[in-house]
């Protein structure tokens, strides 16, 4: 066996912390370790980004932005990242470890997964990255390599930003990502957004269902120039059982156009669930035994290779992920692989690389800039292949593993063919005709000549020329089509709503004015409709919220709110609005409205002296009710009279209010007792005592002031009754 080069991070401690211990994996722009943070005690992946990518100060200064970007970003469906820094010449990101298989291990060792497997893999992937779109983050570099499903039972996004960071460190006119995954926008100069991710994610979804890429060729640029031209196939031309829906999703996200596909991942995800929801179960699992007996051959090939024990408990984990229960197992970052041992590794062909964009003429088609060293580039990409033949169904798919070898050796023989087809003379210039042929050959050169000349002319002064969209807000349609015609670009008038610019008038151009587009791609000219209108709805009958809700809708605003009372209108209410229902106003207007308070408080009235009958009529009569709150003795109200009431006459009430009301029994009947012999002061004490009144006559004149005589006792008589008194 041959002795393993020991990686010199390799037992480093990086900044004082992270302990290197392992190599896991080298990718087109940094190589990921093993460490162990030696402050937390716990294992950490520690992304290492190349020496000479490491020296440019432009990388390095975004490098270390995207990774403080992404770290704001927690997410289960995204790798964390735990810190960043700079070492010496080491420029370093920390993730956290997790174990387990990149999606591009399962897919060579499946070949292709079946529409439910793909399905639940892209729906955890669009989880995260809708959290990383709606962040504001760009991967800009979605493809299998970058995919982990953990042991746990987790899919998990990685290297968000680091192709972004990478494509500093090249020239003008070449940009950073995976060619097979690669959007047009990008090969034609365009930047990259939430929907070139969408496109590689479409890449990616037809891979998945049917185990091959779209397009390859005999160069990256060719590659990347089939993103440009060609429109991807449907999965159903190699997989003719597939269901509709998924061709058309993977259109949807393949459109050259990136108006035409998704806004953002959190739009496709909903309509993945829409499609899987429609989706029967045969379809669900269309080729699962075929897939299965794909992943026992290459178990069995992979066995024999390997001298080293499997890990088996490892490999039931992952087969359990496509179960539908929620404690299956998922995905990692990258495989902890022993380095000493003996193990098949498979072929990469999908590094990250730096190529030459399609609107630079300067550089031929297969001349672009690689990140990664050329021994790790694959065949297909590197020019050296023969050309790829039209996919076709098989009668029966090769496992992975003899796949791969069949794939290395039609490559050899294409390769050998080459270069015997190159040896050939295309022309036997011998000396019979010689003169014809300097001629042909001549005139060959002129049109090669006229060709390259016409392809400068295109680029540089035709209509393929880059030009700067100029401003052509406020202008009438004639104005700003003549200032687009100045500069060579057609204008396609568009109209739209807009509240600030007249009707009739140019609100801007699609691009944006100051956007550098090439002249034969034209503008849209946005013309102004003037604002767009929106119905006043009916608001009376509605509480506040239920109003507010009803005006959002419609792009509309509760303004002021004011109350009153109604005899007819619930209270909370509203009674009425500012705005007449159906009246079309702006976008933003305020409307109005009065709410209800409830029926106006009443006045209670006097019920003393009526009979409870009479009173509760009283009370009823504006909307009060009557409580008989229990009896007394009164000297003044008949009995069955209201001798008192629980709310003073003339307070103000809310309707429904109980008022209490005291009845009177009568007078009270106290038996007068006799007082005849007493003193005067004595015996009106008596009486005055038990209720009574007193009144006093003195016939013979007050002598001896002793009581003589009374006009009643030894009867009972109403509390209150006078008892005269006859003194001497």
């Amino acid at each position: 066996m041959e002795e393993r080069t020991v990686d010199p991070l390799e037992g480093q401690l990086i900044d004082g912390r992270y302990r290197v211990r392992r190599r896991l994996a080298r990718g087109g722009m940094s190589t990921v370790y093993l460490a162990t943070d030696e402050r937390l005690h716990r294992d950490v992946a520690l992304k290492a980004l190349y020496p000479y990518l490491a020296e440019d100060q432009r990388v390095v200064r975004r490098f270390e932005e995207e990774a403080i970007t992404a770290a704001k970003l927690s997410h289960p469906h995204v790798v964390n990242v735990l810190d960043q820094g700079v070492d010496g010449d080491t420029a370093y990101l920390v993730m956290e470890y997790l174990k387990g298989k990149t999606l591009r291990h399962v897919l060579e060792q499946q070949g292709r997964l079946t529409p439910r497997q793909a399905l639940k893999v892209l729906e955890e992937i669009l989880d995260g990255l809708a959290a990383a779109h709606s962040a504001g983050l760009v991967h800009r570099d979605m493809k299998p390599e970058n995919v982990l499903l953990t042991e746990t039972g987790r899919v998990k996004v990685a290297d968000f930003g680091l192709a972004r960071a990478a494509s500093n460190h090249t020239q003008s006119g070449t940009l950073v990502g995976t060619v097979a995954y690669v959007s047009p926008e990008l090969v034609t100069g365009g930047k990259a957004d939430k929907r070139s991710d969408l496109y590689a994610i479409g890449i990616m979804l037809f891979e998945m269902l049917t185990g091959d890429q779209p397009f390859r060729g005999e160069s990256s640029m060719s590659i990347a120039f089939k993103h440009v031209s060609e429109t991807v196939p449907p999965p159903s031309r190699l997989i003719p059982e597939l269901s509709q829906d998924l061709d058309e999703l993977v259109e949807w996200c393949t459109a050259k156009d990136p108006e035409a596909r998704p806004v953002d991942a959190s739009a496709l995800l909903g309509e993945l669930r829409h499609v899987r929801a429609a989706l029967s179960e045969d379809q669900l699992d269309l080729g699962a035994a075929e897939i299965a007996t794909s992943q026992k051959n290459y178990d069995a090939a992979a066995a024999a290779a390997a001298p080293v024990s499997v890990d088996r408990d490892v490999e039931e984990k992952f087969a359990g992920y496509w179960d539908d229960s929620e404690q299956a197992p998922s995905y990692s970052e990258e495989a902890d692989v022993d380095e000493d041992a003996t193990t098949v590794i498979p072929t990469h062909h999908n590094e990250t690389q730096a190529f030459s964009r399609l609107d630079e003429p300067d550089v031929a088609p297969n001349q672009y800039t690689e990140i990664i060293d050329a021994h790790d580039i694959p065949a297909h990409e590197t020019g050296e292949i023969s050309a790829v033949t039209k996919a076709a169904p098989a009668p029966r798919p090769l496992s992975p593993a003899a796949a791969a070898k069949q794939a290395k050796k039609d490559a050899k023989i294409a390769q050998r063919e080459w270069k015997r087809d190159a040896q050939k003379p295309l022309v036997n210039l011998d000396k019979k005709g010689s003169r014809v042929r300097r001629w042909i050959l001549a005139i060959v050169l002129v049109m090669l000549v006229a060709l390259v000349a016409a392809a400068g002319w295109f680029f540089g002064l035709g209509p393929g020329a880059p030009v700067s969209l100029p401003s052509v807000s406020g202008q009438t349609v004639a104005q700003a089509t003549q200032t687009l015609d100045n500069v060579g670009v057609a204008a396609r008038p568009k109209e739209v709503f807009s509240d600030d610019v007249e009707r009739g008038l140019v609100v801007g151009t699609e691009p944006s004015d100051g956007t550098t587009i090439r002249r034969f791609e034209g503008a849209d000219l946005l013309v102004s409709k003037g604002p767009e209108l929106f119905e006043v709805p009916k608001l009376a009958q509605l509480t506040t919220a239920e109003a507010n809700e009803q005006l959002d809708e419609r792009s509309l605003a509760l303004g002021k709110v004011t109350e009153e009372y109604s005899e007819t209108i619930d209270d909370g209410k509203i009674v009425e609005q500012s705005v007449n229902v159906g009246t079309q106003v702006r976008r933003g207007t305020a409307i109005n409205v009065t709410v209800s308070k409830g029926p106006a408080p009443v006045a209670v009235p006097d019920l003393s002296g009526m009979t409870v009958e009479e009173a509760s009529a009283a009370l009823e009569e504006i909307g009060l009710s009557l409580t008989e709150d229990g009896e007394e003795f009164s000297a003044k109200v008949p009995a069955g009279d209201v001798s008192s009431q629980g709310v003073k006459t003339g307070e103000k009430v809310n309707r429904g209010t109980e008022i209490p009301v005291t009845v009177s029994k009568g007078p009270r009947m106290v038996e007068v007792p006799r007082v005849v012999g007493q003193q005067l002061d004595e015996a009106s004490a008596t009486l005055e005592e038990l209720g009574f009144k007193v009144e006093v006559k003195y016939p013979l004149g007050n002598i001896f002031g002793t009581v003589h005589g009374q006009s009643v006792f030894g009867e009972e008589v109403p509390e209150g009754s006078t008892i005269v008194l006859t003194v001497v």
